[in-house]
């Protein structure tokens, strides 16, 4: 299975994805912290397949989400 880095063509889909799967405007809470899962980095696997976002943990907050 391929997997890639998410792109700006991929945005829509990433939005429409969580929102279906999370719902709550894709924000996630990770150890009580307020996350926007669309705009954080993310991976997708084959052709939409699958999602997982995170955020780098090297920063001040981070976390991550999946969906598929």
């Amino acid at each position: 299975m391929k997997v890639r880095e998410k792109g700006p063509k991929d945005q829509p889909w990433i939005e429409a994805l969580l929102n279906a799967r999370w719902g709550g405007g894709g924000k996630v809470i990770v150890h009580g912290e307020v996350f926007d899962a669309g705009s954080l980095s993310g991976l997708i696997a084959a052709e939409r397949m699958g999602l997982a976002t995170f955020s780098d943990p090297t920063r001040q907050g981070h976390g991550c989400s999946g969906a598929y």
